[in-house]
C-alpha cells in the first residue's frame, strides 16, 4: 500500500523469486532451500538488497529484510547514514500467519501480493495472480515459523530494547494497519 502511495518497494523475498524465475544458478540454489522453508545465506540476500537500493528512491519501504539479528548492522550502512529507518513488526498470532499464507496470492509480473478470492488478476497491472508452493507446504510453512521464532524474534528484541520498533497488531484490517503505519512513520520522520 506504501508503494501505491509513491515509495520504492523493495521486497527481499521477490527479489529472491525473480532470481529463481530467471533460474541463475544462484536462483536454483534458492529455490531449494526455499521449498524446504529456509532462510537464505545473509550475504546473498544483503547483495540483493544493495543492488535494489542503488536503484530505488527514497522513501523506501524495505520487505522482509533484515531478518536476523546479525543482519541489523548492515541496513544502515547499505541505506546510508542520511536515512531514518522505521523497523515495524506486524504482530500476529503463529497460527493466523500460518492461515495468511495458505490463502496468500503473488502476481507473477509485478509481485504484488493479495489474498486468495479476492482478485483473479493484479489490480496494479492486470498480471496472474498464483499461490506460492512454499505457502501450501505445511512442512515448509512450519519450518519457516520455526526459523521466525530462531532467527528474527531475537531481531525483534533487539529493535525493541534500542526504542527503534514499531509494532503494529496485524489482526486489524488492511486499512486500520495502513493508517497506524503512516501515523508511526510520519512521527518518527517529522
Amino acid at each position: 500500500m506504501l508503494a501505491d502511495l509513491g515509495w520504492s518497494h523493495v521486497n527481499a523475498g521477490g527479489l529472491v523469486r525473480s532470481e529463481v524465475a530467471a533460474r541463475t544458478e544462484w536462483g536454483k540454489r534458492a529455490a531449494a532451500a526455499m521449498e524446504r522453508g529456509d532462510l537464505l545465506p545473509s550475504q546473498d540476500i544483503q547483495d540483493l538488497i544493495a543492488r535494489e537500493l542503488r536503484r530505488g528512491k527514497r522513501p523506501l519501504v524495505i520487505e522482509g529484510y533484515p531478518r536476523r539479528l546479525s543482519e541489523a548492522p548492515t541496513l544502515p550502512v547499505l541505506c546510508g547514514a542520511k536515512t531514518t529507518l522505521v523497523p515495524v513488526f506486524f504482530d500476529i498470532p503463529l497460527a493466523a500467519s500460518a492461515a495468511r499464507l495458505a490463502k496468500r496470492l503473488v502476481c507473477g509480473r509485478c509481485g504484488r501480493v493479495t489474498r486468495e478470492g479476492k482478485l483473479s488478476v493484479c489490480p496494479r497491472c492486470f498480471g496472474p495472480l498464483a499461490g506460492r508452493a512454499d505457502d501450501k507446504s505445511q512442512e515448509a510453512v512450519a519450518r519457516r515459523l520455526q526459523n521466525f521464532e530462531r532467527e528474527t524474534v531475537p531481531l525483534i528484541r533487539y529493535y525493541r530494547s534500542r526504542g527503534e520498533l514499531e509494532t503494529i497488531d496485524a489482526l486489524q484490517d488492511e486499512a486500520s494497519v495502513h493508517r497506524e503505519i503512516i501515523m508511526r512513520i510520519s512521527a518518527r520522520c517529522g
